[in-house]
């Protein structure tokens, strides 16, 4: 994809979410951070404001967690009219049931891939801290060594 923002309505969007897929990042034996939000089309409103929360947590952890960021819905639907679509990843993290879909999401995974910590709706940067220090803490960062 030449431009991500084709798939990420963040204003501007980080590419660097977008580089591996949630498969990728739970397998990869580091913690990652998958976030599951829309700040252009938000249902809730509360999107955007979790998402930027979740892009200082990226500026601080960029080089020891995966981070994958998630647009909730299918973008050509929503772009020409037809409605709220969720993609295939909001069915398959349960995040949708008969009454619809609910959104925002972030989940903290360790690096063995299970989901550590979760947050729905609005979360702070000091409780994502709180719960993704002692993940890295026990992950091995690349360098040989778990901390």
């Amino acid at each position: 994809m030449d431009d991500v923002a084709e798939i990420d309505t963040s204003d501007p969007p980080i590419p660097e979410m977008h580089a591996m897929t949630i498969a990728e990042a739970v397998t990869s034996a580091r913690p990652s951070v998958i976030v599951f939000a829309t700040p252009a089309f938000c249902v809730s409103r509360i999107c955007g404001p979790t998402k930027d929360v979740v892009d200082e947590l990226f500026e601080e952890y960029k080089g020891e967690v995966n981070f994958v960021h998630i647009e909730p819905w299918e973008m050509d639907p929503l772009r020409t009219g037809q409605g709220f679509e969720p993609v295939p990843a909001m069915l398959e993290w349960g995040l949708c049931s008969a009454g619809g879909c609910s959104e925002p999401w972030v989940f903290l995974v360790d690096g063995e891939g299970n989901v550590a910590a979760k947050f729905e709706a609005v979360v702070t940067l000091d409780e994502l801290k709180q719960a993704l220090t002692p993940l890295v803490g026990a992950s091995d960062v690349g360098n040989g060594f778990r901390y």
